[in-house]
């Protein structure tokens, strides 16, 4: 992870967290906000020598760049993002058996969301190979 990457996403994570703080009425997106925005500043707090000390930094990005450990975090991606898949879709059909419409059609559009985002980045990849 560059230095820019490092900064823009804890940035984004930071403020996701605090926005999900401040959501009114729901202490569950509340409490996941409070939870997103901790681990965010300790990874913060944990990458931020690593980032300051130019020789740890090239040792960091060296062993980031390695491809066993480059193919294992595809291999974990890939997986997370197919179980996860699969439990959203399974959570949609038990929505569909108690008559959820509503969070069963909103569990439906982030499926039909999460396979565009799929299939679009994997042609733009692959056009690049």
């Amino acid at each position: 992870m560059s230095k820019k990457s490092f900064i823009v996403s804890t940035v984004i994570k930071a403020c996701l967290g605090i926005g999900m703080i401040f959501v009114r009425g729901n202490e569950f997106i509340s409490g996941m906000g409070a939870v997103l925005l901790a681990t965010t500043v300790a990874l913060f707090l944990i990458r931020l020598p690593i980032f300051l000390n130019e020789e740890k930094y090239k040792e960091y990005m060296i062993a980031n760049r390695d491809e066993r450990n480059v193919h294992l975090a595809r291999k974990s991606q890939s997986y997370a993002f197919w179980i996860t898949l699969m439990a959203q879709t399974v959570l949609l059909i038990v929505m569909g058996f108690l008559n959820r419409v509503n969070y069963a059609n909103m569990i439906a559009y982030l499926i039909c969301f999460e396979l565009a985002v799929y299939l679009v980045t994997y042609y733009i990849l692959k056009a690049r190979d």
